[in-house]
């Protein structure tokens, strides 16, 4: 049975004041999404709360500029907008915000199951407080901290906002040990709306069998032909696509990470064409599509926003992309859309957070990559594969993007 956690109740010392809900003329530009900010002043937060539905319940609680938020009509979770660079030493406005939603504690809840929940959502960070500090009950709290340097959109920050609650309500679900994480669904009793995942390709989704791993991948053409990550079909004995088994593996290339498999079913709804004319520019804004622990959060489509955050990888790498979409294991081999539905790069791996908190006392975040889109295309063409491209126009939105991955990408499994 779902467990009913209630999240941000804790005693403030402040009063509750009553805060218009509605937008003025003035906070309507300060929340416009394609502003761009580079730090946040506590009259920012309340525009952009405000312009996406969200109640302001209190402000104050927790520094100079933040904000504690209801999701009145998603997720029901309270939630804490913080600006950690404030204070009365510091400037005015901030250069992060912390996006943060607290769940009372109860004594049932463990510090190695805090830990593992943070190894595997690795875009959020999980934390136990006694409440000694604070002087308040204890809690667990679920953080994404959300830097603003380099000039970060507001429909980017919007989307960090939405992308944290619909992964905190599973952190909250794996750190109280809610529903079955053996089996292929959890937390049944957790709607999947409320999940922030849209719905998969009808003949290709599947679980994880024992002894298997998993990936993602999306179709190029009409006939069949599919783009991964080497390392997703590597050491395979068989590959499959949900109810479709002997998916065939065409071509790896192990130096960049790609591989061509083909998929003959008569089910195939879409293909996805590669971006054309100018390239993927600094900042601009991205989707990626996949299947991220399948067998443990849900066997549907997951979709994520992000920007790009460099066009080099580590020690400068041209073959790779930096994304600061949230990346999880399965999301490699999954595409990397422009708002106008065209592929610009390919899921590739994460930095490894452990190694680099263990190196510079600091925990790395939305730092993720992907293989870029001129390597995807001379890897193509070395294979001769019928690609089509096209030209990126007007920006479609989030749900249109999203419905074009759905109908072209699918999740492949690796038997061994």
């Amino acid at each position: 049975m779902f467990r009913v956690l209630v999240a941000g109740l804790i005693l403030s010392a402040f009063s509750q004041l009553a805060f218009s809900q509605s937008l003025s003329g003035s906070e309507k530009k300060l929340a416009a999404d394609k502003r761009r900010i580079s730090s946040v002043s506590l009259l920012d937060l309340r525009a952009i709360a405000k312009s996406e539905g969200y109640k302001i319940v209190s402000s104050g609680d927790e520094g100079d500029v933040s904000l504690r938020v209801r999701d009145v009509k998603g997720t029901g979770l309270v939630f804490n907008l913080i600006g950690k660079s404030c204070s009365k030493e510091a400037p005015k406005q901030c250069s992060g915000v912390d996006i943060q939603v607290r769940y009372d504690a109860d004594g049932e809840e463990t510090l190695l199951r805090i830990n593992e929940a943070n190894l595997m959502w690795a875009a959020t960070t999980a934390w136990y407080s006694d409440g000694t500090v604070r002087k308040s009950s204890p809690t667990v709290g679920i953080t994404r901290y959300t830097l603003l340097e380099g000039g970060m959109t507001v429909r980017n920050f919007k989307d960090e906002m939405i992308n944290l609650l619909a992964i905190a309500p599973q952190v909250a679900d794996y750190v109280w040990q809610v529903g079955d994480y053996k089996g292929n669904e959890v937390a049944e009793a957790v709607p999947k709306s409320k999940r922030g995942t849209a719905k998969s390709g009808k003949d290709f989704k599947s679980a994880v069998p024992k002894g298997s791993s998993s990936g993602s991948a999306f179709f190029v053409s009409s006939d069949g032909l599919a783009v991964t990550n080497a390392h997703v079909v590597e050491n395979c004995s068989s590959v499959s696509a949900g109810s479709i088994d002997g998916v065939l593996v065409i071509a790896t290339d192990e130096a960049s990470d790609l591989a061509i498999v083909r998929v003959v079913s008569p089910n195939i709804s879409g293909f996805l064409n590669i971006r054309s004319g100018k390239g993927l520019r600094l900042g601009e804004d991205i989707l990626i599509a996949g299947y991220p622990l399948s067998d443990i959060i849900s066997s549907d489509l997951n979709i994520t926003r992000g920007t790009t955050s460099s066009l080099s990888g580590i020690g400068n790498d041209r073959r790779r992309i930096q994304i600061s979409a949230p990346v999880q294991p399965g999301n490699s081999g999954g595409p990397i859309l422009d708002m106008s539905g065209n592929v610009v790069g390919v899921v590739v791996s994460k930095l490894n957070a452990l190694a680099v908190a263990s190196l510079t006392g600091d925990i790395p975040q939305n730092i993720n990559f992907g293989v870029s889109q001129g390597t995807l295309q001379s890897f193509l063409d070395a294979n001769n594969v019928d690609y089509t491209m096209a030209e990126s126009g007007a920006a479609r939105s989030a749900q249109d993007v999203a419905a074009m991955a759905q109908a072209a990408t699918f999740h492949l499994v690796c038997h061994r």
